[in-house]
């Protein structure tokens, strides 16, 4: 199919990627947003599929003669796929193989990505706004990761991490330590344990990473924001309040 071929960006990275990093645990923790359905004729109706779901981060699911396809796209390219069948899981290559091979009539379900810690910006808004422009610009860090890795940009993932601990170490914190400093805040102490719990997490983070432990490093992240960051969260919504008490004093 001419097509799938165009949709690859190599095939010998294809299965590399799949080795790495299995669609089946892509799904496990992407939040998937159902765009559409619809009836289609392999292989003629597929760019339909691709056109429908546009760019960005799309799943495509083809379900035909027993067999689902998944297909995960990035920018209309295929960045990951698997086969499910009654007998098990074919990936990369094996899965692109008889994806050419199919014909006749398949259902196709279209879905947009979005990224696990998309939705974790809300428990990070203060509503001052200079915490929350460097809030905001931690979760994007934290997403490129993520995409970068499901997408199977290794290289760029462990950059991403990096920038992600830079970002941390060299601007977050100290931003927050001086403003609380110049505040002479009574908290602050607590605050900076909260600081030091995440810069131990996010440590830990980065050395799954130099390792190339590329599903581990995701899934530490995703525990960190689901712990740390949330106390972390807390403790600036409290600073936060402090911060709007002293305008009001002065």
């Amino acid at each position: 199919m001419d097509l799938i071929r165009y949709l690859l960006h190599s095939r010998d990275k294809l299965d590399d990627i799949n080795n790495k990093i299995p669609l089946s645990f892509v799904e496990e923790i992407i939040e998937e947003e159902f765009l559409g359905e619809f009836n289609a004729q392999l292989p003629d109706d597929l760019p339909l599929a691709i056109e429908r779901a546009g760019h960005g981060l799309h799943l495509i699911v083809i379900r035909s003669n027993g067999r689902t396809y998944k297909l995960l796209l990035q920018q209309a390219r295929i960045a990951n796929i698997s086969l499910f069948d009654d007998e098990r899981e074919k990936k990369g290559l094996k899965a692109l193989k008889n994806l050419e091979e199919e014909q006749g009539p398949v259902q196709i379900y279209v879905y947009r990505v979005h990224p696990p810690t998309a939705k974790a910006i809300k428990h990070f808004m203060t509503g001052y706004e200079p915490i929350d422009k460097i809030h905001k610009e931690m979760i994007s860090l934290a997403n490129n990761f993520i995409v970068e890795t499901i997408i199977g940009r290794l290289g760029e993932a462990k950059k991403a991490i990096k920038k992600l601990y830079g970002h941390t170490i060299d601007k977050h914190f100290p931003f927050e330590e001086n403003l609380m400093k110049q505040l002479q805040y009574p908290n602050m102490d607590e605050h900076l344990r909260s600081h030091q719990l995440y810069r131990e997490a996010l440590e830990q983070i980065r050395v799954l990473a130099d390792k190339e432990r590329y599903v581990d490093t995701i899934y530490e992240l995703l525990a960190t924001f689901d712990s740390y960051l949330k106390y972390l969260g807390d403790e600036d919504r409290r600073l936060t309040r402090y911060i709007e008490m002293v305008k009001t004093m002065s």
